[in-house]
């Protein structure tokens, strides 16, 4: 984790961070800042904590450490790790987004992760006043998609497509250790279609023919890289009474 709380309030890990007494926000739990000269600063839980911000991986505090720091270089207010006035869920990165006048969550994702789960958070973070959520693909979903040429084929796994069918937006891959954002668009891949004959016993022609198809899973990639702005898009269900942004980085 990269925020604790200490007798002052909420502070971010650094290396030159004075020691203190620091404890976690969601359990309360002590934990230890940790200045190691390979992974980023870090806070970890002293033994015996039962919290979900347990056992970070490096990749995923570096993605949020390179996202804060990306977004406040663009003038964003940021918040690393807010969490829920009810307690319910911690947002990796919340970002003010001064043209909507509302908080957006930013969800840094580097294992597979259902569908379900994506809608639930989504649903969440909506319920507690974001506009939206932005979700960045790392780790292995990263080197499943680059680096790949323009045109290659791949298959994208479930929780992609359905970012990309409801927004029509492709996907987001950050490459935290060269700090660049990728944007991945999808294009239809298919199959072409065949035939086969052969003469049946006494000479009759007969055959078969297989119809061309369009893959579901499998598509056609598209990476361009973009900048760390964001930008608000209406999912094609947005209502007024109901709305349904998602949230994009822009070239």
């Amino acid at each position: 984790m990269l925020v604790a709380l200490s007798p002052v309030g909420p502070v971010e890990a650094e290396r030159d961070l004075a020691d203190d007494e620091f404890s976690c926000p969601l359990c309360q739990h002590l934990v230890v800042l940790k200045r190691g000269r390979v992974k980023i600063a870090h806070f970890a839980h002293a033994p015996g904590a039962d919290c979900i911000a347990v056992g970070e991986s490096p990749r995923h505090l570096l993605a949020k450490k390179v996202l804060a720091e990306q977004f406040r270089g663009l003038g964003y207010h940021v918040e690393l790790e807010q969490i829920h006035s009810d307690g319910e869920r911690r947002v990796d990165v919340a970002v003010w987004s001064d043209k909507s006048r509302q908080w957006v969550a930013v969800e840094v994702q580097d294992s597979p992760i259902s569908v379900e789960a994506m809608k639930a958070r989504a649903q969440l973070d909506r319920r507690a006043g974001f506009l939206g959520t932005a979700w960045v693909w790392t780790g292995r979903r990263f080197d499943l998609l680059l680096p790949i040429q323009d045109g290659a084929e791949a298959r994208i796994p479930p929780e992609m497509r359905w970012f990309n069918n409801r927004y029509k937006a492709g996907v987001f891959l950050l490459d935290a250790p060269n700090e660049e954002m990728w944007w991945v668009q999808f294009g239809s891949a298919g199959r072409e279609g065949s035939s086969y004959d052969w003469y049946e016993q006494g000479g009759t022609l007969s055959g078969v023919d297989y119809p061309g198809r369009t893959l579901v899973a499998t598509k056609r990639l598209f990476p361009e890289r973009v900048s760390f702005r964001l930008e608000p898009i209406e999912s094609p269900w947005h209502k007024p009474h109901k709305p349904d942004w998602g949230i994009v980085f822009t070239p």
